[in-house]
């Protein structure tokens, strides 16, 4: 059972050990459509849960085109960016927030490499990958990448959420 207790200014307890609250991260990780139309939502989740981080916030959604090209605007004038706009708006997706120390670090382990061949086995992609096209994840690279995607997911709920430490 998870033990949130603070200790002093800029100070918490979790699951025993004490830390400090700046260590604390939030990173976004989206299940695509591929990982949704293989019923492979609750072993993603799983994943992150072994891992220690925790679930603040979670959509069953279906992406709009115009959703996508924001979320990859960097990436609009690659040769692949069409057949990326489909892949991820061919079916519903699983958009989330994960919380803990070091999130931003501990998705991108548990995710892997983008490319099926390079991914680590243990490893999300790794495990269920089938090809750059069917990798069943994304999530964000970098705290700046997280927080983009976190506003333009759930830019709605940000007011109201709260860092759990």
């Amino acid at each position: 059972m998870e033990e949130t207790l603070l200790l002093s200014k800029g100070r918490c307890r979790i699951d025993g050990f004490e830390i400090d609250k700046a260590q604390v991260e939030r990173t976004f990780i989206m299940i695509k459509p591929d990982g949704v139309q293989r019923g492979l939502i609750g072993k993603v989740i799983n994943r992150f849960e072994k891992k220690g981080l925790k679930l603040k916030a979670m959509k069953f959604m279906m992406p709009t085109p115009e959703l996508i090209k924001e979320m990859y605007k960097d990436e609009k004038h690659e040769p692949y960016f069409d057949k990326l706009l489909y892949i991820m708006t061919c079916g519903p997706a699983v958009p989330m927030i994960w919380e803990g120390v070091d999130a931003v670090g501990v998705g991108r382990r548990t995710i892997s490499e983008l490319i099926t061949e390079n991914s680590l086995p243990g490893s999300i992609r790794g495990d269920t990958s089938i090809h750059v096209g069917r990798n069943v994840c994304h999530g964000a690279d970098n705290q700046q990448e997280a927080d983009m995607d976190i506003a333009l997911f759930f830019g709605d709920l940000l007011e109201t959420m709260s860092k759990s430490v």
